[in-house]
């Protein structure tokens, strides 16, 4: 069996449609492409074919400008 045989589980598909939610949320996708996707990456079989809805987002998601560690002194 080739990589491309293996198939994706329910837990593969949920965790790429987090990584959907958040790049809508971050402006990286409009609501069509997100609706489109979503169909995509439910309708996936194989890990190859849901790999490709996600193909060129970040994994995760991108730190908001300016949010860093706090250093509290007291």
């Amino acid at each position: 069996m080739g990589s491309s045989d293996i198939r994706a589980s329910d837990a593969e598909r949920d965790a790429a449609l987090g990584v959907l939610r958040e790049a809508a949320a971050e402006g990286r996708l409009t609501l069509e492409e997100l609706g489109e996707r979503t169909g995509a990456a439910l309708a996936a079989r194989t890990r190859p074919e849901l790999e490709r809805v996600t193909a060129d987002l970040p994994a995760a998601p991108a730190a908001p400008p300016g949010r860093g560690t706090r250093w509290l002194v007291g």
